[in-house]
């Protein structure tokens, strides 16, 4: 577990907690504190999989990009490292 991104998800607190205990959180926790976005039953997963990347296609590629550097940025990886092509 890595505590900065845990942190900048979390908090501190919640953050230390964690990766101090190595508590395991199941998929409500992880949702109400933010570790994931949604919960997907097993049934509807191949479904929501195939349904997310067309709704991040929908926008322009120009600003995906733009969003992309930004996030890059901000999660401190290494201009170099390979990531996600758009």
């Amino acid at each position: 577990m890595v505590y900065g991104p845990l942190h900048d998800l979390v908090g501190g607190a919640i953050a230390r907690e964690l990766v101090l205990t190595g508590r395991e959180v199941d998929a409500a926790e992880a949702l109400r504190l933010h570790l994931v976005t949604e919960v997907t039953d097993p049934g509807g997963l191949t479904g929501r999989a195939r349904a997310l990347p067309r709704e991040v296609s929908r926008a322009p590629r120009d600003v995906l990009l733009r969003n992309k550097a930004k996030f890059t940025a901000r999660s401190a990886i290494s201009p170099g490292t390979p990531t996600l092509d758009l």
